[in-house]
């Protein structure tokens, strides 16, 4: 038994080939998209949290300003920034990475330790996320996206 190669099989190869790198960049295109939309989700999470009746005194670059944290269970709210700031995606064509803190960007100087510690809670600290409410606020939009930039890809 022999395998012989001919012009069909060729072309056949060629178009999974074709395929797929439209695919890839569909997917990646998704991506890019999605990711944009989860930061801005988060931010506008950030800024529009439900505020406590309560306030403390903290001292910020020197001052001491009065900060109404965020209500149990809400979004965590901005004192100084920087935890927002430190928010962002990664994009690598075949996986996109969401997150905050230093785990995400080491070169970011926004790099916070505690972001971890404000999505999920500690043992001293009742959560306050602002992450996962926005992978769960556009995920049935992601999949739409999803299926239109591949079709879109696909279609030029």
């Amino acid at each position: 038994m022999s395998i012989e190669s001919d012009f069909s099989n060729s072309f056949v190869l060629n178009e999974v080939g074709y395929l797929k790198k439209k695919t890839k960049t569909g997917i990646n295109n998704a991506f890019q998209n999605l990711g944009g939309k989860l930061v801005s989700t988060s931010y506008r999470l950030i800024e529009e949290t439900k505020r406590a009746p309560w306030s403390y005194r903290v001292k910020i670059r020197g001052s001491y300003v009065t900060h109404h944290p965020s209500m149990p269970n809400h979004p965590a709210a901005e004192m100084t920034g920087k935890l927002k700031r430190s928010i962002g995606f990664i994009n690598s064509g075949s996986r996109l990475e969401f997150g905050a803190g230093n785990n995400l960007d080491r070169n970011n100087t926004d790099s916070v330790h505690y972001a971890r510690y404000v999505e999920l809670g500690t043992s001293k600290m009742i959560k306050r996320p602002y992450l996962k409410p926005s992978i769960t606020s556009n995920e049935s939009e992601a999949y739409k996206d999803l299926k239109f930039q591949i079709k879109r890809e696909l279609n030029k």
